[in-house]
């Protein structure tokens, strides 16, 4: 298995690398300016990373092939077991589906569950059919990669670690793709397989359009409450589940500035997203309904989503 074996299966953004460290003591990402110079900085970049000395995730979103990816991955964060239980159930039904994917033992109490095409297709398909999966299944969608249907090619977006690191340095028991007892599948077995179990993006759009069922618009809230203006048409596939859900397990303040995440990462102004945090409160948490700080609430939570998404 070669280095360029490893970088062909996840290929995604070309322009940029997301680096466990840019320096700022946090991760963040790395453009490469000149074109010409990309692969052989993505190939030095993959064999520090499978060689254990500075690890990498990639962006799957290539705006240089339109709005397309060549891979989708759910990361599973729920503790150890549960975890494992939902990875298991979106394998078994994709593979009822024959859709091979792949089971990631990830850094900490959790597992990635991974999918490969063997060529470019719409990111929203590819999320569709993930977050159908997720739910026939039952598992949590919160984490489904692409983050979101359609990206401006100025949004990155969030970046997925890549598995096996440290692998060429020796024995790994996590960042290590595993088979249905948990025993890690050596690299260039799990490259060579998933290179050649690679499926289409024909099969992919077919078994989304099976599995998703588009979530149904909200009510707007009672009692007074606001209208829910256009930018709820702009929402991406995560902040329209947040919307018609509400908060699932985490507290309300957690909520709603995820909620606020999610509608930066939408593409929504400020001022959109002070408006759909309070549709949020109004209908799902209560938090700041009726408080006179309100206002600077909503406000507070806006202002930070689109720090957090232009830094």
């Amino acid at each position: 298995m070669s280095t360029r074996d490893f970088l062909h299966l996840f290929r995604g953004n070309p322009a940029v690398v997301g680096l466990d460290d840019t320096g700022r003591g946090r991760p963040g990402p790395l453009r490469f300016d000149v074109r010409d110079e990309r692969e052989g900085k993505w190939l030095m970049l993959v064999d520090g990373h499978l060689a254990g000395m500075s690890g990498i995730g990639v962006y799957p979103v290539n705006h240089e092939m339109g709005n397309t990816v060549r891979w989708g991955c759910i990361d599973f964060d729920e503790g150890e077991v549960e975890s494992w239980s939902h990875a298991l159930n979106i394998r078994e039904l994709l593979h009822d589906l024959d859709l091979p994917v792949w089971i990631e033992r990830s850094r900490s109490k959790g597992y990635h569950v991974w999918m490969f095409t063997g060529d470019w297709i719409d990111a929203r398909w590819m999320r569709r059919l993930l977050l159908g999966a997720c739910k026939v299944v039952g598992a949590p969608s919160k984490e489904v990669n692409p983050k979101a249907e359609k990206t401006n090619p100025d949004q990155l977006g969030n970046f997925v670690r890549l598995p096996y690191f440290g692998a060429r340095a020796g024995a790994i028991t996590h960042q290590v793709v595993v088979d249905l007892l948990g025993v890690p599948i050596m690299l260039d077995l799990f490259v060579q397989m998933a290179l050649e179990q690679s499926v289409t993006g024909d099969r992919v759009v077919s078994a989304a359009r099976l599995l998703y069922v588009p979530p149904a618009a909200p009510e707007a809230p009672r009692r007074g409450g606001p209208v829910v203006g256009l930018w709820q048409d702009r929402l991406n596939g995560l902040a329209v589940v947040q919307l018609n859900e509400g908060p699932r397990g985490e507290d309300r303040s957690a909520f709603l500035m995820a909620f606020g995440y999610a509608c930066a990462e939408s593409g929504l102004t400020e001022q959109e997203i002070t408006k759909a945090v309070r549709v949020a409160d109004l209908i799902h948490t209560h938090k700041y309904e009726g408080r006179n700080d309100a206002p600077i609430r909503y406000s507070d939570i806006a202002r930070k989503a689109i720090e957090r998404e232009a830094s």
